[in-house]
């Protein structure tokens, strides 16, 4: 479980989400939350290679496939919708504040930090539906919390980690969780640049403490 990740499950199109970062063109299908937080599987917009093209050249095509299930565009509809068919769109002042609207919530600690938000709500159903099917099939589930080095900054200046609200519910309900953030921030944590790559990513350093560490809970020591 990755907690800086959990945003890539809110929308069809990730270019929406990361915006400016985005490195890649795609669409993609997501999870929504039905009655009762039940998870319910909507479709990726394009369903045929053609629909990409199209989708991406018709802004009215785009807004109407992606405002009923896609997170972002469905908060910000005024963002999305087709140049000149809503009335905010004549005034620049109005256009700033859609842009201002549209922007905001782009933290994954905050909708974590918030047990009633939906992101919140649907990794906790994901994840006890993930869960359901292991078990279903005689395989033992079990959850390795890989935090980033922002996450790990958090943490340090917090004390706490913004996704340990989402996993203590979680080991209330029986889910068996492994947080390795202990043990990269006893190797320096953020600050220890040996843990990290660029970009981000795990040093092999790094993943020789998380291989360790999972040995030593899950595995015996071996």
């Amino acid at each position: 479980f990755y907690p800086g990740g959990v945003l890539r499950a809110t929308t069809h199109f990730p270019p929406i989400q990361y915006q400016w970062r985005a490195r890649g063109v795609l669409f993609k299908p997501r999870f929504v939350l039905g009655r009762e937080n039940s998870l319910e599987l909507t479709p990726s917009p394009a369903r045929e290679p053609a629909d990409v093209p199209r989708l991406l050249t018709d802004q009215r095509a785009l807004f109407d496939a992606l405002a009923p299930t896609d997170l972002w565009v469905g908060r910000a509809p005024a963002a999305y919708a087709p140049r000149g068919s809503r009335w905010v769109h004549r005034s620049a002042l109005a256009r700033l504040a859609v842009t201002w609207n549209e922007h905001r919530g782009r933290d994954a600690a905050a909708w974590l930090r918030d047990d009633e938000s939906e992101v919140f709500s649907l990794h906790r159903a994901l994840i006890l539906a993930l869960r359901a099917e292991v078990e279903a099939r005689d395989a033992r589930f079990r959850v390795l919390v890989l935090p980033a080095s922002r996450d790990l900054a958090q943490r340090a200046a917090d004390g706490a980690g913004y996704w340990e609200s989402l996993t203590a519910e979680l080991a209330e309900r029986g889910v068996e969780i492994l947080d390795v953030s202990s043990v990269l921030a006893a190797a320096g944590g953020a600050d220890e640049a040996a843990l990290w790559m660029p970009g981000g990513h795990y040093s092999p350093r790094a993943n020789a403490l998380v291989a360790e560490a999972t040995a030593a809970s899950w595995l015996g020591g071996e």
